[in-house]
């Protein structure tokens, strides 16, 4: 059961406030004096917003309201212990401490100093710039998480967030993007080698605009990952919002996807996919064919220039094996109002035991007119 309401889209620049305008907890404590303050609670409420800060993203309003039983965005609760914190702040210096009076100055400073014993790192307003770094196996479990939630800014000209080979680490609530103009990937999540990446959660962040390559790679050798209530757009010229390769045990649920590069400032680029799930890697990790991906529970919108396309596809690169295995596509809401042709919402291609059940499609524009 899905209940939405969209009032005024347009043909490109349909987004003015992606469900609500930008809420902060009340009990969110602002950075002051240069240091840097965690929420009283990091717990969001059920029901808690996922949105846009409307006065950076496109001029209309889209509301919907989905039930708890099918494809519903809200915050994810997370439980961390929370003894052990530490703090980073544009203002901080990676000789500090660490400590919220004396906080580090960058993210990949503090994933390598911080104890591995189920810490919380906050990261205080205010835009950082370069790659950050994440390749540290954790025993325990890392939260990396936004003081306010997107008001911590990761942006760069090439690789913004690098997770490589990293274990038990959770990244929340950053906007990642790319400088305009920028090359690669924006957020990579690969394994190292011989070493899977494994028990990654990307969770409440906003990844867009990346100039030449997709926005989210997740892909050579990871496992027991979740990408959820994530907000991604733009991605570069034939290229796609999630790049699913060689991996197993991946899902994706509750994100929004959507396309809208005049409200970027930039001019429409042909894309490819939303998500493409495929194994065309050559790892040292003996996988073949990415194996058990759910896609559940999220909203396509916003097809722009897709050249005939698939929105969602399984397999692509004609490998001589199942590139994507036990695949399951399910609870997620296929909005087709954008201006230009998709081949269909989902496609698949060399591919084994794939579940396709329980979506819904709406074919707004006569581009459209079949699945």
């Amino acid at each position: 059961p899905i209940s939405f309401t969209i009032g005024g889209l347009r043909t490109l620049h349909f987004l003015e406030t992606l469900l609500v305008p930008l809420r902060v907890p009340s009990d969110t404590l602002p950075v002051a004096d240069g240091k840097a303050s965690r929420p009283a609670s990091d717990e969001p409420s059920e029901g808690e917003n996922l949105m846009l800060p409307s006065k950076r993203w496109p001029r209309l309003a889209l509301l919907l309201t989905l039930s708890l039983v099918a494809t519903q965005i809200v915050a994810v609760s997370l439980s961390f212990a929370s003894g052990c914190e530490r703090f980073v702040a544009t203002s901080g210096s990676n000789a500090a401490t660490g400590s919220a009076a004396d906080p580090w100055g960058t993210l990949s400073h503090a994933v390598d100093n911080v104890p591995d014993d189920s810490c919380t790192v906050w990261v205080a307003d205010g835009t950082y710039e370069g790659t950050v770094d994440i390749d540290r196996r954790f025993s325990s479990s890392l939260k990396v998480a936004a003081i306010n939630r997107h008001g911590a800014v990761l942006e760069g000209a090439g690789l913004v967030v690098d997770i490589d080979g990293a274990r038990n680490v959770t990244v929340d609530g950053f906007e990642v993007r790319h400088l305009p103009g920028g090359n690669g990937i924006v957020l990579n999540v690969s394994g190292s080698g011989s070493t899977f990446a494994e028990g990654i959660t990307l969770v409440n962040n906003i990844v867009h605009d990346s100039y030449d390559n997709d926005l989210i790679k997740i892909n050579a050798g990871v496992r027991d990952t979740v990408v959820a209530n994530t907000i991604t757009f733009n991605p570069g010229p034939r290229e796609q919002h999630y790049d699913i390769n060689g991996v197993e045990d991946v899902t994706l649920r509750n994100n929004i996807m959507f396309n809208d590069y005049n409200g970027s400032g930039r001019a429409v680029v042909d894309v490819k996919h939303f998500i493409i799930i495929k194994d065309s890697n050559s790892s040292g990790l003996d996988l073949h064919g990415s194996k058990r991906v759910s896609v559940d529970g999220n909203v396509f919108i916003g097809w722009e220039n897709g050249g005939g396309e698939f929105m969602v596809k399984a397999g692509n690169d004609g490998k001589p094996y199942h590139e994507a295995i036990d695949i399951v596509v399910e609870n997620n809401l296929f909005l087709s109002n954008g201006p230009d042709t998709a081949r269909a919402e989902f496609g698949g291609a060399g591919v084994k035991k794939l579940t396709f059940r329980n979506n819904t499609i709406n074919l707004t524009t006569a581009a459209n007119q079949g699945v």
